[in-house]
């Protein structure tokens, strides 16, 4: 499903391989062995060479696929109807397409459908209504303020250096205070 490689199919971010494995555990609260399990197969491999890698398409999937696995549906059946769907639609990321949205329910209802290709394109972990957002057009896929190039990771650091206040961070960045706190609130969960 993924490669090694750090190189974009098709010139398109979303398909350039960016996550660490724990990157996608942490912020889609699916075990790590699970992630490996889910692009590998059964059973996932030891030892593979080099750090494996997800691109934002696939970390899009991981996310689909632990939605079918609350709901009860065994992995194995899940990337069969993964690749029956592959097939039929002709595409490489069919638990990314908004497609699947007809088809299963709300998952992908928190992604933006600006994408002309009908892939998702912009994530926001914590819901619309807090402005992070991973987005491979910024910032590498890393968490940003959504619509910036600012990561989440330069405020949260600045604030915890303990010289830079919300109010000054936020005017220095063009922010709003809000979003700020949020980034410092939220900013150790997803900060990298």
């Amino acid at each position: 499903m993924t490669t090694t490689s750090g190189i974009a199919v098709d010139g398109d971010e979303r398909s350039a391989p960016i996550y660490s494995v724990a990157e996608v555990a942490g912020l889609t609260g699916v075990h790590a062995l699970t992630v490996r399990r889910w692009l590998y197969g059964e059973p996932a491999p030891s030892g593979a060479a080099g750090p494996l890698l997800v691109s934002f398409l696939s970390l899009v999937e991981i996310l689909v696929t632990k939605a079918f696995r609350k709901r009860g549906v065994r992995l194995e059946r899940v990337r069969q109807a993964r690749d029956f769907a592959a097939a039929r639609w002709e595409i490489s990321h069919p638990f990314a397409s908004l497609r699947l949205r007809t088809l299963g329910g709300q998952i992908l209802a928190e992604f933006e459908e600006e994408s002309p290709s009908g892939l998702a394109m912009r994530w926001f972990p914590f819901g619309k209504a807090t402005p992070i957002a991973l987005d491979p057009a910024f910032a590498a896929g890393r968490p940003t303020v959504a619509g910036t190039g600012v990561t989440v990771n330069s405020i949260y650091k600045r604030f915890h250096s303990g010289r830079l206040s919300i109010p000054f961070i936020a005017d220095d960045l063009g922010l709003e205070e809000g979003t700020v706190e949020d980034a410092v609130r939220l900013g150790g969960k997803v900060a990298a």
